[in-house]
């Protein structure tokens, strides 16, 4: 049931504060971009962070034990 490339919509066209799934919202149901969830956001930024994180400390504890196997 998905529209041919000629007739598909923008993503903001549903999903936007008035889109088309707006009337959809009944408080158990995320739909990104039709309403703000302040607790969803702080959690994906948390993960994002935390993932940025890991990756640098990893990166940075290798050279330090590498640097120190070197000695």
């Amino acid at each position: 049931m998905v529209a041919p490339k000629e007739n598909a919509m923008a993503c903001s066209e549903c999903h936007a504060k008035d889109g088309r799934l707006s009337h959809l919202d009944d408080g158990s149901l995320y739909i990104p971009g039709t309403q703000k969830n302040e607790m969803l956001n702080i959690i994906g930024l948390l993960a994002i962070f935390g993932t940025l994180a890991d990756v640098f400390g990893h990166g940075a504890l290798r050279i330090v034990a590498t640097s120190m196997r070197k000695k």
